[in-house]
């Protein structure tokens, strides 16, 4: 497999500052709360980032381009405007994620992982590695029933996804781990829109 390409300088510039988000936004906030740059706006007081999105008919959801990307030409509630598609995805979400699950098997199997991996960390632990990457991938793969073909190319694909969707300017990498092919077929995705709503939460 050939060797990643090295990131650009701007790439390297916000790897930098997705990784200071605290120094960044605390800088922001005195200096310039509302930071407006060609094809990106950053509001960083709470009372504007209320406004913002109090007025959706304003500032629209962005995600659309980049989900449609991901999803084979297939939208996700997470990339709709506030439309009756989106209603009616939210919906099903709802009924694939009972509230009461939370208490009956989210919790309990989230304590459980992570106290079995400190139980076996002898003392030491790389938090981000070991625990919080590992814990949501088994829970999504215990959860949903999509473990994935392999757990840290698994863990690292929905990150990189996620990057892409959620971060301004970003786009997946032609080296990058996640775009190898898995070592076996993945599990095949629901053809229709509701039912891909509800897989691609797994995701999320």
């Amino acid at each position: 497999m050939a060797s990643a390409a090295q990131p650009s300088l701007q790439e390297r510039i916000f790897a930098w500052l997705f990784a200071h988000p605290d120094l960044v936004f605390g800088v922001l906030r005195w200096v310039k709360p509302v930071l407006v740059t060609k094809g990106l706006t950053v509001v960083t007081r709470f009372d504007h980032v209320q406004e913002v999105l109090s007025r959706d008919w304003v500032f629209q959801v962005p995600y659309r381009q980049k989900m449609e990307r991901v999803t084979s030409g297939q939208n996700f509630f997470l990339g709709m405007q506030n439309t009756p598609e989106y209603t009616r995805d939210v919906s099903n979400m709802r009924l694939a994620v009972r509230r009461t699950d939370v208490d009956e098997r989210i919790a309990p199997f989230v304590t459980r992982t992570a106290e079995d991996i400190l139980a076996a960390s002898g003392g030491r632990i790389d938090v981000v590695q070991t625990l919080t990457r590992v814990v949501p991938t088994r829970l999504l793969g215990d959860y949903f029933g999509t473990p994935g073909w392999e757990e840290n190319e698994f863990t690292d694909a929905a990150t990189a996804m996620f990057q892409y969707l959620s971060i301004p300017m970003t786009r997946p990498s032609s080296g990058s781990r996640w775009r190898r092919r898995p070592r076996r077929a993945p599990i095949s995705t629901p053809s229709s829109p509701s039912a891909s709503a509800i897989g691609g939460a797994a995701m999320m």
